[in-house]
């Protein structure tokens, strides 16, 4: 789910207007996002904030929500303080430092949301671990997910230190497929390889790839593709 998505979502479904207090505790989970919050559960965050954990809850019902809430409001500062700044700047007609805001501001805010896929990453690799079945005597993973290339390959090799695993995840991104295959050291070792494998499943998608035996990389024209191709990888283990 895109974060746009997430933030409407959390909006949707709530209907409790947050009080001074709530808001409080939301400034200071901003300061614990910069340090990176991935592996604490709502409890050791609420441990961490020197509040109940049912006062965590009435913010927001999950980790996930938490997240995304508290970079929502990063981001409507930052947007407002830009705003604010820019129609000064057209009143007094300085084109060139409107220019230059413009830019700083555009660059701080690619750094609030990298901070977000940051935080949220420890509760993407939670989440594919959970939906792995086991193929072959081997812990599978195919998935179609809304990530960017980079995005795919940093959840990759986060979960690459984990045994007995293969990974292939898929995403449509511009209209076109995208596919990476992850081995971990142990399945290389069995004989497996991550850019034979890929190389195999891309032409379900029209493309191709390559990479290393650990790990591989294709892109392609089909998206329409990515479900035969996460059927060939399954294939391929069993």
């Amino acid at each position: 789910m895109h974060y746009s998505d997430q933030v409407k979502n959390i909006k949707k479904s709530s209907l409790k207007v947050l009080t001074s207090r709530h808001h409080e505790i939301i400034n200071l989970l901003e300061q614990m996002l910069e340090k990176g919050i991935p592996d604490l559960t709502m409890s050791e965050l609420a441990s961490k904030l020197k509040i109940s954990l049912r006062t965590l809850y009435e913010i927001a019902p999950s980790k996930d929500a938490l997240i995304t809430m508290t970079v929502d409001n990063i981001l409507r500062k930052l947007g407002k303080d830009a705003l604010n700044e820019i129609a000064s700047i057209v009143k007094n007609k300085d084109l060139k430092k409107g220019v230059e805001l413009l830019i700083s501001t555009n660059k701080t805010l690619e750094k609030q949301l990298a901070l977000f896929k940051k935080a949220n990453a420890g509760s993407v690799k939670e989440d594919l671990l959970k939906g792995a079945i086991e193929v072959n005597g081997i812990c599978f993973i195919a998935k179609q997910v809304l990530m960017e290339a980079e995005d795919m390959k940093n959840i990759s090799f986060a979960l690459r230190k984990e045994k007995n695993l293969v990974m292939v995840l898929a995403a449509k991104v511009d209209k076109k497929a995208l596919l990476t295959v992850m081995l971990t050291d142990d399945i290389v070792a069995k004989g497996y390889n991550a850019a034979t494998m890929i190389r195999v499943i891309a032409k379900e998608i029209e493309g191709g790839g390559g990479g290393q035996a650990f790990f591989a990389t294709a892109g392609g024209v089909k998206p329409s593709g990515i479900v035969a191709a996460l059927e060939k990888a399954k294939e391929i283990i069993g």
